[in-house]
């Protein structure tokens, strides 16, 4: 299911508007929320036209009050939902930081995002030889518990900010 998290990121990341905003609108008009620019979004058939949607997205946003929030802050949203799915188990947490090093290069290089750059990368090295150049004193024998403690700090800072 395409969450709100992924479809600003999306937004932030100037990605094409498709079939996800048409089945996040359907998602939200299930779940009892309302409004003409959803409507007309879940109604949308291919093929699709990314600038109508793109609006359609935008216009569901303004009415929900999300558009103002920054690309950096909906960047991190999404890879907050990310890490913590991967934490949850409910996907596979290695997966969950690559796809968090991609958003990272994709907003160019965000500083909240750029450990799990260092920590992919990191891992990736020590996958194939015994030393890596990411992560000061990560080695094989640690590199997980390293990346879990990071997602951990992460997730309670993101949670700070959203309660502060």
């Amino acid at each position: 299911m395409t969450t709100t998290a992924e479809i600003l990121a999306q937004r932030a990341l100037q990605t094409p508007c498709g079939e996800q905003c048409v089945d996040w609108a359907l998602a939200l008009l299930e779940s009892g929320r309302d409004g003409a620019a959803l409507c007309r979004l879940a109604s949308c058939r291919p093929p699709y036209n990314h600038f109508e949607l793109a609006s359609l997205r935008d216009q569901a946003l303004i009415a929900m009050r999300l558009d103002d929030v920054s690309n950096d802050d909906a960047d991190a949203m999404y890879a907050s939902e990310l890490l913590a799915a991967g934490l949850a188990g409910e996907s596979v947490i290695l997966d969950a930081v690559a796809h968090v090093k991609d958003l990272c290069l994709a907003n160019n290089y965000q500083r909240e995002l750029y450990d799990f750059y260092l920590l992919y990368f990191a891992n990736s090295d020590l996958q194939e030889q015994d030393i890596q150049h990411y992560w000061p004193e990560a080695d094989r024998s640690n590199i997980d518990a390293i990346i879990r403690e990071r997602v951990l700090r992460f997730l309670d800072a993101r949670a700070i900010d959203r309660s502060g």
